[in-house]
């Protein structure tokens, strides 16, 4: 006989399922100046979100404490990019499109994704998007090189 007790509380949602993740580097080397305002900058072009479900999103940008220079990182393609503060992220907003075309999450500000910000709590979700089509745009952090680099964690299932 099983003698566990299972207690559900309906007040509290599930965790985030941390099943599976994929880390993107959203990089301002593009065709247009990096360091212009209100200019979307798209995600790579990954098909590996296509048809999952993303639990969870987490963004970052540079941890490190004392640390006044920014410090580099090698990301999954070869770029050697630059983070910048964690703070700076409250320049940052994040536009993710819906297989449909939807807008599911429209200028919603970066920080409120970086779970050092947020006390260590992960932004969940229960979404599937078009990375094609979700971008990020800078509303006020002059001085972005094409170095510059933002790092996004998600947090996906199979659907």
């Amino acid at each position: 006989m099983n003698n566990l007790l299972v207690i559900q509380n309906e007040n509290y949602p599930d965790p985030v399922i941390l099943d599976k993740q994929v880390t993107l580097f959203i990089r301002f080397d593009g065709s247009q100046n990096p360091s212009a305002f209100n200019v979307p900058i798209y995600f790579p072009n990954d098909d590996i979100l296509k048809d999952k479900v993303i639990t969870g999103i987490e963004v970052n940008s540079q941890y490190v404490p004392g640390n006044t220079r920014p410090s580099s990182i090698l990301t999954n393609i070869g770029f050697i990019g630059q983070l910048f503060s964690n703070a700076d992220l409250k320049y940052f907003t994040i536009t993710l499109v819906g297989k449909n075309n939807e807008v599911i999450v429209n200028d919603s500000p970066l920080m409120t994704f970086n779970s050092l910000i947020t006390q260590g709590k992960l932004r969940s979700a229960l979404m599937m998007i078009d990375l094609s089509k979700s971008y990020v745009r800078n509303f006020g952090l002059a001085g972005l090189t094409t170095k510059s680099t933002i790092m996004v964690t998600f947090y996906y299932r199979n659907k």
